[in-house]
């Protein structure tokens, strides 16, 4: 978050000066954005309305005799403009780090305007297609990811805030969330997690109760074999000498 703040921040310091010492640059830059609907093209244009976009702006870039510096402050503030427009929207900071390439665009040779025309595209075409992502998918995807957290860590005292930090949502929105497209709630789902991985030490392995406890992240046994029979209705030791009953 404070990279990418940190980025916007340095570009409209410098996008802000090159206009103020320039007021035919700003105005034609203004009049270039004016021509574009970003807004409308990224949240229900198709990718080829993409493509013919850029390529609007690159023949306004054409029309005109900018330097280097100029066209780096064009390809920024276009790059700004589009974070505007998704500022309000539920998107992991993440998603964004990975769409805009830093390196690529501080590279560039800026009067090249066959570079910007490919770095334009690839920048709003991942832009778009995360925009237009079903939102239905993208929480599949995080539920999905939660699952795979939970069961190669869930021995290591995972919480629903640990859980919201590292997806960078609220903890409310996680647990419902959660609920809603597995119908069961986080600690619930845990639970069953741990339990299943209890039974199957107890009937694979000789381990004692105590090793089993901290196997699964328990740190007194005691409560283990407490929280152990209130889900199933025996102890663990019960569980394992009847396990052929079962």
């Amino acid at each position: 978050r404070a990279e990418m703040s940190s980025y916007i921040n340095e570009n409209k310091l410098n996008s802000s000066y090159n206009w103020l010492i320039d007021d035919q640059f700003f105005q034609h830059q203004s009049l270039i954005m004016d021509r574009i609907d970003l807004n409308a093209v990224l949240k229900r244009g198709s990718r080829d309305d993409i493509l013919k976009t850029v390529n609007k702006i690159i023949d306004e870039l054409e029309s005109v005799d900018l330097n280097r510096e100029k066209l780096y402050v064009v390809l920024n503030n276009l790059i700004l403009e589009s974070f505007k427009i998704i500022k309000d929207l539920d998107y992991r900071v993440e998603d964004l780090l990975e769409i805009i390439n830093k390196e690529k665009i501080e590279k560039i040779n800026s009067e090249n305007l066959k570079e910007i025309e490919i770095i334009l595209k690839e920048f709003l075409l991942r832009l778009h297609d995360l925009i237009s992502f079903n939102p239905d998918d993208k929480n599949q995807q995080i539920i999905n990811e939660m699952k795979e957290y939970i069961a190669a860590n869930y021995q290591d005292g995972i919480t629903l805030s640990e859980m919201a930090r590292k997806f960078n949502l609220s903890s409310g929105h996680l647990s419902n969330l959660f609920h809603e497209e597995t119908g069961e709630s986080f600690s619930d789902y845990l639970n069953m997690i741990r339990l299943n991985k209890a039974k199957e030490l107890l009937k694979t392995t000789d381990d004692k109760i105590y090793q089993i406890a901290d196997q699964l992240g328990f740190n007194d046994a005691y409560y283990f074999s407490s929280w152990f029979k209130k889900l199933v209705g025996a102890s663990p030791t019960t569980y394992r000498d009847n396990i052929n009953l079962l």
